[in-house]
C-alpha cells in the first residue's frame, strides 16, 4: 500500500465503508493509511496531517470515540505547531473538544437528574459520590 494513488484508494474507500455502517473497517483502513503516509511522505506532509485531520473528526467523532479523536488531534498540533494545516485541525479539535463537554455535562446532568427522582420517590443511594 506504499504507493500514492493504492493510498489515495484506500483512503477513498474508508468513507464508503463508514457510510454503509462498517465503522470498524473504515477506521481500520484510515489508521493504516495514516500509518503508511507517516512511513512513506513523513510525519510534516501536507498529506499525512491531513488524514490525521480527517480521521479525528469523521471516523471517531461519529463513531463516539471523542476521547481518541480529542487525543489525537491534540498530539497531530503539539507536534506539528508551525505547519499550515495545523489551524484546520487546530478548529476540529476545538470542536471536538466543545461536543467532549457537552457530552460529560448531558451525562453528569441526566446522573443528578435520576438521583433527584429516586430521592422523590424516597429511595437514597449510598453509593453515589458526588
Amino acid at each position: 500500500m506504499d504507493h500514492p494513488e493504492t493510498l489515495g484508494a484506500a483512503g477513498n474507500l474508508a468513507p464508503t465503508l463508514f457510510d454503509q455502517g462498517k465503522h470498524d473497517a473504515a477506521e481500520v483502513i484510515q489508521r493504516e493509511v495514516w500509518a503508511t503516509k507517516k512511513q512513506v511522505l513523513g510525519v510534516d506532509h501536507p498529506d499525512t496531517l491531513c488524514t490525521a485531520g480527517n480521521l479525528a473528526p469523521t471516523t471517531l467523532f461519529k463513531q463516539g470515540k471523542l476521547d481518541a479523536a480529542v487525543l489525537m488531534l491534540q498530539e497531530t498540533v503539539v507536534a506539528h505547531q508551525d505547519h499550515p494545516n495545523t489551524i484546520s485541525i487546530a478548529a476540529n479539535l476545538r470542536v471536538i473538544t466543545t461536543k467532549r463537554e457537552e457530552r460529560d455535562e448531558y451525562h453528569k446532568d441526566r446522573n443528578h437528574l435520576v438521583l433527584l427522582i429516586l430521592a422523590a420517590l424516597g429511595i437514597f443511594v449510598a453509593w453515589y459520590i458526588a
